[in-house]
């Protein structure tokens, strides 16, 4: 019998171990990395190609592009590709990110055949017919008229304008009438400037032959490489330090509480101790932030920070939802956690907590194949440096109380707060 009146002690966990991927690139350019040990028998090929919401004339325009992908190809109608996925149990995901879209082909392997040269046209010669453009477009306008209700949506929106500069394309913001504005040649010419196969990368994740892995190079060299448009990457312009705005909203008994600050990039040395002491004021349940705010004040239901690292830069975002009565209340509790995080920096169990649930987080990256690809992907998206896995697992192993304090004292001081206020505060 298993005694459960004790809990089961707690073991470090062992060196973990990333699975390196095998990279070619076919004669046109095109990048193609394989996950060699991947035993499933799911096929996941994912495909990255360059062009996102900063290099779109708006938001919506790489958002829509990105969906309307999958309404038809040149030899393909909307329908019959629709009806290819179904009949074969196939399954796409897309979405536009910072400076890329991604395209996520799930099938099983002995359907590749029959789904990829579809899909690969789909990535590269999309149709973008007008009807399924109109459709789609009146669906991003209405959710976008419901989220300017939303108090979280609206404190997001001019906490990024505050941190990345009000001029920053990654911080544009749609209207029901920009959208309603966007046409099928709009997504068409945005396509055809940056979603070029000698630019962009092919992952692929699936237990797969060399034969078929050589079908699947053939695939996507069917397709002749073109000039693609570089990228639109430009630093963070953020707002003066100390800066509060306040966006008012009607009929709201909640506010949305968004403050950043600006941090150093990914390629610097303090950013994965930065990130760590970011994760100990409100990474996690066990958090500063959480155990003051929501635990013993029961302020909020939730409160978060992150370190959020792009190509274009990087900040510290720390946010909340509070009663309009709270705000500015929550707010003081997080200067006096920023405070006391250098001051009293986590020991004894609150450290050893934290490098326990900090490498939880890291080895969940190693649970499938699929999340392995999913690291490779984000690699790419965020510009993370080579060797950034192993850096972070070496970073959380050698956490100390001495760094916690150094970073916290170097980087997260109250008077750098930037403050968006969504709602009602009193």
């Amino acid at each position: 019998m298993i005694d459960r009146s004790t809990p089961p002690p707690i073991h470090e966990l062992q060196p973990l171990r990333l699975s390196c991927l095998r990279e070619t690139r076919l004669p046109s350019g095109l990048r193609m990395l394989f996950h060699d040990n991947c035993a499933s028998d799911i096929a996941y090929i994912t495909v990255i190609v360059p062009g996102g919401i900063a290099e779109a004339s708006t938001p919506a325009t790489a958002v829509l592009a990105s969906q309307l992908q999958r309404e038809g190809t040149m030899s393909l109608s909307g329908a019959d590709f629709a009806a290819l996925l179904d009949f074969n149990g196939a399954w796409i995901k897309s979405s536009a990110s910072s400076h890329h879209t991604v395209h996520s082909l799930f099938t099983l392997r002995n359907r590749l055949d029959d789904v990829l040269p579809a899909f690969a046209e789909m990535v590269f010669r999309p149709s973008f017919p007008e009807a399924e453009t109109e459709v789609r477009r009146e669906s991003l306008a209405r959710n976008i008229e419901v989220s300017m209700s939303d108090v979280a949506y609206l404190g997001r929106c001019r906490s990024e304008k505050m941190i990345m500069g009000a001029g920053h394309p990654l911080a544009a913001e749609d209207t029901p009438a920009t959208v309603r504005q966007t046409t099928s040649a709009d997504l068409r010419a945005f396509h055809q400037k940056y979603a070029s196969p000698n630019a962009a990368t092919v992952i692929v994740c699936a237990a797969t032959t060399p034969e078929e892995n050589d079908r699947i190079a053939r695939t996507f060299s069917s397709f002749p490489a073109t000039v693609s448009a570089a990228l639109d990457i430009r630093d963070f312009n953020a707002t003066d330090a100390g800066t509060t705005d306040i966006v008012p909203t009607a009929d709201t008994s909640q506010c949305s509480v968004n403050i950043t600050m600006p941090a150093i990039p990914r390629t610097h040395p303090d950013y994965l101790p930065l990130h760590l002491t970011v994760y100990a004021l409100g990474g996690f349940f066990g958090s500063r932030l959480m155990l003051n705010i929501r635990e013993e004040k029961g302020m909020t239901y939730g409160i978060s920070s992150s370190l959020l690292g792009y190509i274009d830069g990087a900040y510290i975002d720390i946010s909340a939802e509070t009663d309009n009565a709270h705000a500015f209340r929550l707010i003081d509790e997080v200067r006096s956690e920023l405070r006391r995080l250098a001051e009293d920096p986590c020991r004894g169990d609150e450290l050893r907590r934290l490098r326990q649930s900090a490498m939880s987080s890291q080895a969940a990256v190693l649970d499938s194949p699929l999340s392995v690809i999913s690291h490779y992907s984000t690699a790419i998206l965020s510009g993370l440096p080579d060797g950034y896995f192993e850096a972070k697992q070496r970073a959380i192993e050698s956490l100390t109380s001495d760094t916690v304090a150094e970073m916290a004292l170097k980087y997260l001081q109250p008077e750098n707060m930037r403050i968006a206020i969504a709602g009602n505060p009193q």
